[in-house]
């Protein structure tokens, strides 16, 4: 059984932030679960945008992400 773990991470130094999220080339691995945007929870799909400011919750097999960048190719 392979590790997984939740990750909560900012998007304040994304490089892809306003792009939608089926447009974005994520590790292999990453699953995006929610978006937090201020007090309101979004599940997203391929159509959701991350945008400066948001809380982005993954499930990821690594422990060491620490900012959305760590989860793009």
């Amino acid at each position: 059984v392979e590790k997984v773990f939740f990750s909560k991470i900012s998007s304040s130094s994304a490089s892809e932030l306003n792009t939608k999220l089926k447009d974005l080339e994520l590790k292999e691995g990453i699953l995006v679960v929610a978006i937090l945007k201020g007090k309101k929870i979004i599940f997203p799909s391929g159509n959701d945008i991350i945008e400066e400011n948001d809380t982005i919750i993954i499930i990821d097999n690594a422990l060491n992400i620490q900012e959305i960048n760590d989860i793009l190719v």
